[in-house]
């Protein structure tokens, strides 16, 4: 209910994190994990087993965070001429991109465009070159982050810059993204220091990298678009380690998966009314919206009432307090949605609510009511006072 992962996943999920961290850095715990070292009887070994073709695909971090002083990015396409795209509409878009390819080539840079995508559990990156009509594809054979495709595409282009001799590059990309990851100079991002590397060691003099609105029109943009979509299927294929980030985000997305696979199998066989409202697993609780307007201990209650795991007798008796489940007014068994939706007892507060009337059963009610309108139930047993 709360949208947070058992304690047995959550654990296995920071054994990893700990161990991708490891190899990365290249600590002393490296080696044993990589040479499968570790004692078979604890949790490091079942993670290693598990996700060992990982471990042995992570880029490691270099000791040294370089930087350049041939490297300069522009994040601010719009500048201070409007705050955003939202506000910007063709014209404005156009002007401001002709001003800025006029002052690169009157500068004399060469430019290139850049973009990466990711699909089929595939990653394409691509750069074209208008000045020499070159296009080059690229494609990974698993998935990574966008900004991750994005870097790659930046990457190959610098060394295609670098094989041709080029003095001063202007790359542009959508992907603010992999602008900041360079402008921060992230140590944990081997390509991103890979890049940072490359220029230094090369006889350029600049490197200048420049954002673009996405989906724009830009023509140069959509051919490099269209470019890395295609690298997917046609792309000249390419390895890629995985970034700390990268692999974290896959093995979690692994666990999430057989986490899924669990709750499914849970609530064929237990949980089955909560099941039917929630069928696939929440990604944030269905307490996380404003609008819900109850305190702490009503969401607690209500999440009882969700489970069945209330304070009613059905509840009670099952745990050997009381004798009998029947409801004393209607005998007829007490559980929550006796008591909500059918006890004469309560009848003349349940009119009150069109909600509570209207509908057979919390299943019902879920299906029917909005989250602002789960409050009706809480304001019903407060006025009943009852504590389910």
């Amino acid at each position: 209910m709360a949208a947070e992962m058992p304690p047995k996943y959550r654990f296995e999920m920071a054994t990893a994190k700990e161990m991708i961290k490891c190899i990365a850095y290249n600590l002393p715990a490296k080696k044993m994990i990589l040479t499968d070292k570790i004692n078979k009887r604890t949790s490091y070994h079942t993670v290693y087993q598990k996700y060992k073709s990982i471990f042995y695909n992570i880029a490691p971090i270099q000791n040294n965070t370089t930087c350049s002083n041939k490297l300069y990015m522009d994040d601010t396409f719009f500048k201070n001429i409007i705050k955003n795209k939202k506000e910007a509409n063709q014209t404005v878009i156009n002007n401001i991109y002709k001003e800025k390819i006029n002052r690169l080539e009157a500068n004399q840079f060469e430019i290139i465009f850049t973009d990466g995508s990711i699909k089929d559990n595939k990653t394409g990156a691509a750069y074209v070159h208008e000045k020499s009509n070159t296009i080059q594809t690229f494609c990974g054979n698993r998935k990574v982050a966008s900004m991750t495709a994005e870097l790659i595409a930046i990457e190959k282009a610098i060394e295609f810059a670098i094989e041709n001799q080029f003095l001063k590059i202007a790359i542009l990309t959508d992907s603010l993204s992999s602008i900041l990851t360079l402008k921060n100079n992230d140590p944990n991002n081997y390509i991103a220091q890979n890049i940072i590397r490359i220029i230094n060691t090369s006889t350029i003099d600049i490197v200048e990298i420049h954002h673009i609105p996405a989906h724009s029109n830009i023509t140069s943009n959509e051919k490099v678009d269209k470019a890395a979509k295609a690298a997917i299927h046609s792309g000249d294929p390419i390895r890629i380690p995985w970034t700390i980030k990268d692999a974290i985000k896959e093995i979690e997305h692994q666990i999430r998966e057989e986490w899924k696979q669990d709750y499914q199998g849970k609530i064929i066989n237990k949980g089955r009314d909560y099941g039917h409202m929630y069928p696939e697993l929440l990604k944030k609780p269905w307490f996380h919206k404003k609008d819900t307007r109850m305190q702490p201990e009503e969401i607690k209650q209500f999440n009882r009432i969700m489970s069945n795991h209330t304070f009613c007798k059905e509840t009670l008796a099952r745990m050997n307090i009381f004798t009998d489940d029947k409801c004393e007014t209607c005998n007829t068994t007490e559980n929550s949605n006796h008591l909500i939706f059918h006890c004469n007892k309560y009848s003349h507060s349940r009119n009150q609510y069109p909600l509570l009337r209207n509908n057979a059963s919390f299943i019902d009610f879920h299906r029917n009511a909005t989250t602002n309108e789960y409050i009706t139930i809480t304001k019903f047993l407060n006025e009943i006072q009852m504590n389910l």
